[in-house]
């Protein structure tokens, strides 16, 4: 039993180094142009003032963001890692300010609990995995007024005494 524990202990560690040897070895700009390569046959184009490619990450300020060469939205600063992306002030375009909020900053998590979270000119938003019932949760702590006004995107939340609740069954 000993054996089979230290053994599986090695297996794990050795799997870890593993995964941090492949995300330090991946050459982070390659990355970047091979995903802006093929959004762009999307007809999706991402234009950025300043990139910085880490050891571990990827780092882009003054994203301006177009589809069919029409200006959707501009992020501010945007960071991409193993463990969190991360976006803040993401304003778009006045075409689309009436259907989406502005937001302040987002952040996308690999946990369970809280791991979308976002704050914006709408309010709070935040989101849980329940495994075991194999449901996402997503609370907003929005008023009644910003319910109405981004109707398209709230109308799917039910009310509740928590405040807004949308759940999504997987």
């Amino acid at each position: 039993m000993k054996s089979f524990l230290r053994s599986f202990i090695y297996s794990i560690f050795y799997i870890f180094l593993f995964c941090i040897v492949l995300i330090v070895a991946i050459p982070k700009d390659k990355l970047y142009y091979t995903l802006a390569s093929e959004l762009s046959k999307q007809d999706i184009k991402i234009v950025t003032l300043d990139e910085n490619f880490g050891t571990l990450d990827i780092k882009l300020n003054g994203v301006e963001i177009y589809i069919s060469d029409s200006k959707i939205a501009h992020i501010d600063s945007f960071i991409l890692s193993p463990w969190k992306i991360e976006a803040s002030m993401i304003l778009f375009h006045s075409n689309l300010k009436g259907i989406i909020p502005n937001i302040k900053r987002i952040e996308i998590l690999p946990r369970i609990d809280n791991f979308i979270l976002a704050v914006g000119s709408f309010g709070k938003l935040d989101s849980s995995i329940d495994i075991k019932n194999k449901k996402i949760i997503v609370t907003a702590d929005i008023s009644n007024k910003i319910a109405s006004q981004y109707n398209n995107i709230f109308s799917h939340f039910k009310k509740t005494s928590k405040g807004y609740i949308y759940e999504y069954i997987f």
